[in-house]
């Protein structure tokens, strides 16, 4: 745990140069590996357990497990609008990246269900590491491809926590000014491994993921409406200098 906030805590003092380059080796890396594994990870599936294909009485929309999953699309692009500054993006790039990434999410989901089938996939606490521990490969050197999947998902999680850390440097770096940027990244670092040794257990993690449900939504809400009106009054305020 300590070797990985490191990592990240360097990265996030490089800035946001260093960690798109960063990213862009990791994906030439292992994106392929994680293709990889999602084609054979339909080895096993049992198509019969695809119906019934949707819940009609919505009964998901109020269980934890299901609000504790936005979680993976909550500010995930939230980045941004931090990188303006230092460089600027295509609008098609991003929306071709949601389109990309995506599927991978329903995958994750309903390759597990097909395997093993709702009731028994519900019960595990990783359904798609699961899935793919079944997976057998008689020409692959290696056992199991769990190893792959595992590897790269360390490294972009590497990747989105240096994101994460500078964004929050940046922020804290605004309200304190006078504190140099490296500094709140060794202070923030040092913070989040010390909270990290009080969580004894898996079930302490999933309880703190329901505590920030409401501002998880609060930021999946507010602040997309929030840059719209803004986005809004600056064009009517030019409109109207004009």
């Amino acid at each position: 745990m300590l070797l990985l906030l490191v990592i990240t805590c360097y990265m996030a003092i490089k800035g946001v140069e260093a960690i798109f380059r960063t990213g862009v080796v990791i994906a030439y890396l292992f994106l392929p590996l994680i293709i990889f594994v999602m084609f054979f990870s339909f080895q096993n599936v049992d198509w019969n357990y695809l119906y019934p294909v949707w819940n009609s009485d919505f009964s998901f929309l109020k269980k934890q497990d299901f609000l504790n999953s936005f979680f993976a699309i909550g500010g995930g692009f939230l980045f941004l609008g931090f990188v303006q500054p230092y460089f600027s993006y295509k609008k098609n790039m991003v929306f071709w990246g949601i389109a990309l990434v995506v599927p991978c999410f329903f995958l994750s989901v309903y390759v597990p269900i097909l395997t093993y089938g709702q009731a028994t996939a519900s019960t595990f606490f990783f359904p798609f590491v699961m899935t793919l521990d079944a997976i057998n490969i008689t020409w692959l050197m290696f056992d199991r491809v769990t190893i792959f999947f595992l590897l790269s998902l360390i490294t972009f999680i590497m990747l989105f926590l240096s994101l994460v850390m500078w964004k929050a440097v940046r922020i804290a770096h605004s309200f304190i000014p006078i504190v140099k940027p490296s500094y709140l990244a060794l202070v923030f670092t040092l913070s989040i491994f010390l909270i990290c040794l009080l969580i004894p257990n898996w079930s302490d993690v999933e309880e703190l993921f329901s505590w920030n449900t409401f501002f998880r939504f609060y930021v999946l809400i507010t602040v997309p409406l929030s840059l719209l009106c803004m986005g809004m009054l600056s064009k009517g305020g030019k409109k109207h200098g004009a």
